[in-house]
């Protein structure tokens, strides 16, 4: 059980590393949530119109 936590401890960790990592370099943007709610709904209206 030791070794899992940690695994899960390091994988965590590098997940941490990488988005500070994009963060840094520019490759985010802030969160829209009015915009994922907008093309959720195109996507909805598109495939109930196929």
């Amino acid at each position: 059980m030791p070794d899992e936590r940690a695994a899960f401890i390091k994988a965590l960790r590098n997940d941490i590393d990488k988005g500070l990592a994009d963060i840094a370099a520019g490759r985010v943007k802030p969160f829209d949530a009015g915009a994922i709610v907008a093309r959720g709904r195109a996507l909805l209206a598109d495939t109930r119109s196929a």
